[in-house]
């Protein structure tokens, strides 16, 4: 089974997992509500996997493997190149006086959103 687009002339209308294309148009045409949009045709396109986003558990959850550190507890976790991957990827939505380490600590502001993506911290991995 593969996960098609749904696609509207510069919209994307959702996502399906269907068999193949024609099982997708059927999928949609029962699932999406045509008369919600102004456009008149739908195109259904098998996406690339450059083009799936990915959530940001799973870049968080990367990062840990990269760094070797999915298994140990958050309080363990404090490896220089580790905490500036995990700063960079976190930076754009931290406060700037945190960022400074002015208002707050990033660390502390790091291991917070590690703990709200309930990454399977500490946990043996198979």
């Amino acid at each position: 089974m593969a996960k098609y687009e749904i696609k509207i002339p510069m919209c994307l209308v959702g996502v399906v997992n269907a068999k193949n294309k024609r099982d997708a148009i059927e999928i949609a045409l029962n699932d999406f509500d045509v008369k919600n949009t102004t456009c008149e045709f739908w195109d259904i396109v098998e996406p690339q996997a450059s083009e799936i986003k990915k959530s940001e558990y799973d870049t968080v959850k990367e990062i840990l493997i990269k760094h070797d550190v999915l298994h140990k507890d958050i309080d363990q976790l404090d490896g220089e190149e580790l905490m500036l991957d995990l700063y960079k990827h976190f930076q754009e939505e931290m406060p700037y006086g945190t960022q400074k380490a002015r208002d707050g600590d990033p660390d502390e502001y790091i291991y917070d959103k590690l703990e709200d993506l309930g990454l399977p911290l500490g946990e043996q991995q198979l």
